[in-house]
């Protein structure tokens, strides 16, 4: 079965998805629902262990 990405194009978007996260945790502040964080860094683990498997 031919992959439609290659290994080192998932592993360089699952390092951006990742930068991405830490880039938006740090920098949103308190008026920033902590809900909606925790679904959105959910999601973008779940695509961070989709890319990288």
């Amino acid at each position: 079965m031919k992959q439609k990405l290659s290994e080192k194009t998932r592993l360089a978007l699952a390092f951006v998805i990742l930068c991405a996260m830490t880039v938006g945790i740090l920098f949103t502040g308190p008026g920033f629902s902590f809900t909606l964080q925790v679904i959105l860094a959910s999601v973008a683990l779940f695509l961070l262990f989709w890319l990288i498997t």
